[in-house]
């Protein structure tokens, strides 16, 4: 079971499919490279936080977390799938300074970062710019993708 699946099953949401859907593949990469994390409140239930109020004093309710790089987005959707979970990443991602943050922190320990393949080091891909602004999923729109250094003798 792929962990986008796992993480809906313990909410008791359903089953978002395998990995041949795309929005399936792109959240479970997101999971697993482990740059951020997404936590879903059980179904019928809602997280709110006496310091969130809206203009008319009203508690913000949510039930989906995303964290990453020191920041945090708290979103309620009513039903969702792992589409929108998807486009609530991509927003997320699209914050300038979790870029910088991203290269910074995968520059470090042994990995080599290079120009990411899939977007040709753009961040985005142009012709999906009709979903979450075209970012990619494969750099998070860092621009970079990360590699193993490998030493051969």
């Amino acid at each position: 079971m792929n962990k986008v699946n796992q993480l809906f099953l313990e909410s008791g949401r359903p089953n978002q499919g395998d990995n041949r859907n795309f929005f399936v593949k792109a959240l479970d990469k997101v999971l697993t490279d482990g740059f951020i994390s997404i936590k879903i409140q059980q179904d019928g239930k809602i997280w709110t936080n006496p310091k969130n109020v809206d203009s008319n004093g009203n508690l913000i309710k949510f039930n989906i977390e995303i964290t990453g790089y020191g920041w945090r987005r708290r979103v309620y959707k009513n039903s969702f799938s792992a589409k929108d979970l998807l486009e609530e990443v991509g927003s997320f991602i699209q914050n300038p300074s979790i870029s910088d943050k991203h290269v910074k922190s995968i520059s470090v320990s042994g990995l080599e970062v290079c120009e990411c393949e899939r977007c040709n080091g753009k961040g985005i891909i142009p012709q999906f710019n009709y979903y979450c602004a075209g970012i990619c999923f494969e750099c998070y729109g860092s621009k970079y993708s990360v590699k193993k250094v490998t030493i051969t003798a």
